[in-house]
């Protein structure tokens, strides 16, 4: 949350005021005698839509060791963010130990305080308490979406960059139009279940 101080009389931001005011804007508004403070929110900023689907994915698997467990099978630790993989390993050897769905009871067995964190916001993230299947599969394929694609991506960068080393500029074109074809494939893909 950030700060501005606004002039009472002029109702304008205290450094476009000091005109009207002189020299003792700052100590005005030091004082707060003739500036009130103003707070506001800036603006989140806009995720990826697996980004989000890996976020309420761990959330529901803090709260469900039934989920977490379909989630093991389905994904293992194929989350696109090293933080959520780390998180949703320590999250399937928690309930495979018999642990009970308690989230500060998990929450203090992880050792680094950022991924402490992470799960203490995951974890209070507003959820329904009852997924449908629809639901998991939705995230499942938004994560699956964005880690395969990650993959094939990078595997024809790669051969691009070997077709460029070899002085074939088509080939490495030709890739280059792969690339772009499949970018395009995985964003129709994720904005389809928008």
């Amino acid at each position: 949350m950030n700060s501005i101080f606004q002039c009472n009389h002029c109702k304008v931001k205290w450094k476009y005021c000091k005109k009207k005011h002189g020299k003792n804007v700052t100590k005005e508004k030091e004082s707060n005698k003739k500036f009130k403070q103003i707070n506001f929110i800036q603006p989140k900023k806009l995720v990826p839509a697996f980004h989000n689907a890996e976020k309420y994915l761990l959330a529901h698997m803090l709260h469900n060791p039934v989920i977490t467990e379909k989630i093991r099978d389905e994904l293992g630790a194929s989350f696109n963010i090293d933080e959520h993989k780390i998180i949703a390993t320590h999250l399937y050897a928690y309930y495979e130990e018999g642990n009970p769905a308690d989230v500060s009871l998990f929450i203090n067995r992880l050792e680094e305080q950022e991924l402490q964190q992470m799960a203490i916001d995951i974890a209070m993230m507003p959820i329904d308490t009852e997924i449908g299947e629809q639901e998991l599969r939705d995230y499942v394929q938004a994560i699956r979406v964005q880690s395969g694609s990650k993959n094939d991506i990078r595997l024809l960068k790669e051969q691009q960059r070997m077709a460029e080393q070899q002085s074939d500029p088509i080939a490495a074109a030709e890739i280059a139009v792969k690339i772009i074809e499949l970018q395009k494939k995985v964003e129709a893909i994720l904005n389809e279940g928008k």
